[in-house]
């Protein structure tokens, strides 16, 4: 858990991972709505911060250009 919390940085993050992995999870409304309780401002720094670290990787939707696709 503490490697995983080093490379990560916070249980948030560790989360939004989850999510993508495990859930499906593609778009910042999905994150916000997980039930998590987290925090729109949080979420949208640890969004950053993973494309940041080339965890993630951030697309608009062809099908809506507002919206964003993370993967």
């Amino acid at each position: 858990m503490s490697i995983s919390l080093e490379i990560f940085g916070d249980r948030w993050s560790l989360l939004i991972i989850r999510d993508l992995m495990v859930r499906g999870y593609r778009t910042f409304k999905e994150f916000q709505q997980s039930g998590e309780g987290i925090a729109t401002n949080i979420l949208a720094d640890r969004l950053k911060k993973l494309q940041a670290q080339d965890m993630i990787t951030r697309a608009d939707d062809p099908t809506h250009k507002q919206k964003a696709i993370y993967s």
